[in-house]
Parts: C-alpha cells; structure tokens; sequence
C-alpha cells in the first residue's frame, strides 16, 4: 500500500524517478526529509489542487469532474540530482519542491494537461490574492520540449519569497516578485 504524505499525495510519486531506476540509484528519502515533503503536500500542493478544482468547472466547453496534480519531479537525493544535472541548492534535494502538471479530468472520461503558461498564470493571481504560498513559481521549458512548473514552499511559510520566474532553452528570466 502507498505510504499517503497528504489525502491526494503519496511518497512512491513523490519520489519516482526513471533516472534512479535506469541508474540504479537510491532515492529514498530521510525521516527528515518525510516531514519536509508533508508540509509541501500539506500546504503547497492540496491548496493548489483545491483551487485548481474550484476554478475548472468546465474547459473549453467540456465539464471538469476533477483536476489532479502530476508531479513530474519531486523529491532528489543528492546523487540523483547529480544524475540528472540539477542545481547543487536545488530546492528538490530539500523536499520542498516539485515540477507539475495540472490534469484535467472530464465527465466522459477523457483527460488532458492544462498548458503550463495557464497553471503558472493561475499560480501566479493566487498567491497575488494571497489564496496561495510559494516561494518559487517557474515556468519551465527543456530543449526536448517538455513543460511543466516548478513550484516550491520553504518549511517556515513566511520565508516565501513569491518569485516567479521563466525558465527557457537554458537562461532564466525574473518575471517578478509579488509582496
């Protein structure tokens, strides 16, 4: 049975990753690091999932039965993020982050992924109205293609630093910061 870190969130998709596997290489993470990755369940990811399904009722045209949260990257150990390039202060490393998808789900079934300038658009007007923290907001692009956002909650809530950034073909971009 999945180990549950939040009603929706569990730590087997928290912490999947086909690079470890292909690499072999651990990614399980410490009773420390269990604590970190519940509070960015808690208090970053459901919020966003209660918003995301209060505001999709209905997608162009087609109603909603539910939005769920993807994470495509979460939680990394040290050689994992080595492995896959990332920052050596990657906030993955710490639990606090997670690279996500908002998916869809209609009334007859079909599914389908909210583009990611849409969800990072969304993030951005709820933690403007104060309906959301985060500390980092990014809109991220890979040269294969791939999108997604990265979003992240530092363990104190008033640490956020509401930076919201745009990540394309290697360079970063400030978008901006929200007080």
């Amino acid at each position: 049975m999945a180990e549950k870190l939040s009603e929706n969130f569990t730590l087997e998709e928290f912490t999947y990753s086909e690079t470890a596997i292909a690499k072999k290489i651990s990614n399980k993470p410490s009773s420390f690091h269990k604590k970190i990755l519940k509070h960015t369940c808690q208090y970053l990811l459901e919020p966003l999932r209660k918003l995301l399904n209060e505001k999709y009722k209905e997608y162009k045209k087609k109603k909603v039965k539910e939005v769920g949260i993807k994470i495509t990257s979460g939680y990394r150990s040290p050689m994992l993020n080595a492995a896959v390039g990332g920052a050596t202060t990657s906030q993955h490393v710490q639990g606090c982050a997670a690279d996500i998808e908002a998916v869809l789900v209609f009334t007859d079934g079909k599914k389908v992924v909210l583009p990611f300038n849409e969800l990072y658009e969304d993030i951005k007007a709820w933690v403007k109205n104060k309906d959301l923290n985060v500390d980092q907001c990014i809109q991220e692009q890979n040269s294969a293609g791939a999108k997604w956002c990265h979003v992240s909650l530092p363990q104190q809530i008033r640490d956020c630093r509401k930076q919201f950034l745009k990540y394309n073909k290697g360079m970063y971009s400030m978008d901006c910061i929200l007080k």
